[in-house]
């Protein structure tokens, strides 16, 4: 080498060597990372002839579509109960029309299959209920708690007692649409109710005693007749 130019010592060509080929290695490792996945958060642009593959989800973090969308039934509440007055009955013309005096109505058994039939369907509007309310859908003719306390429901007021005006009383006076007529959550509230209305409020056909505790309701302070009606006691 001529005197002025740079020279190379045996070290310095070593080190230059070494220097190229780590340069050369760290191209090719990125490189072989970049085609294996490697370097994770780096962006990766698809190319024009590869379509994006979904990345999958947590299968515990997804919403069950079937819960998600699924409709509950709805929840029956009970019917507000409300401590309506008794009043005059709005049954009167039909019962007529099925050849019945509303003031001096027969016991069930005396009535004709017409009459029955057609008192079958008053029954049913003034409780609101379906023949299934009282009957057994299986067979008609058993009998059931409902059927009994119907029975001398007609037999005890129906039949025997009339309001206080002399109008009178029928199924629909005291339910008005509704099977269960009184809230006996307040005892106080149900005492007062029943003392204007049933035994200030009504009266017997015939004349005679009515108070609390004639024949019809508690007769002996008995406050569980509507349960032996039910089982057909007296």
């Amino acid at each position: 080498m001529t005197r002025g130019a740079l020279s190379l010592t045996m070290p310095d060509m070593f080190r230059a060597k070494l220097l190229s080929v780590l340069l050369v290695g760290s191209v090719t490792s990125a490189a072989g990372l970049a085609a294996c996945g490697g370097n994770e958060g780096a962006p990766v642009t698809p190319s024009n002839n590869t379509t994006p593959t979904a990345t999958p989800t947590d299968a515990a973090s997804t919403p069950d579509a079937s819960v998600a969308t699924a409709t509950l039934p709805p929840v029956e509440l009970p019917a507000k109960v409300t401590f309506s007055p008794v009043r005059a009955s709005a049954m009167l013309a039909r019962l007529a029309e099925l050849k019945l005096d509303p003031k001096a109505l027969p016991p069930l058994s005396k009535l004709t299959k017409d009459q029955r039939n057609g008192v079958m369907k008053l029954f049913q509007e003034s409780l609101g209920v379906s023949c299934n309310g009282c009957h057994d859908e299986g067979v008609f003719k058993n009998p059931t708690r409902r059927k009994n306390i119907a029975r001398k429901m007609w037999e005890e007021y129906v039949v025997k007692l009339a309001l206080n005006s002399g109008e009178p009383l029928f199924c629909d006076s005291c339910h008005q649409g509704k099977v269960k007529i009184l809230d006996r959550t307040d005892k106080k509230v149900v005492a007062h109710w029943m003392n204007e209305n049933f035994d200030k409020g009504l009266k017997q056909k015939k004349g005679g005693e009515h108070s609390c505790s004639s024949a019809q309701c508690h007769k002996d302070d008995d406050y569980q007749f509507l349960a032996k009606w039910a089982d057909g006691l007296k």
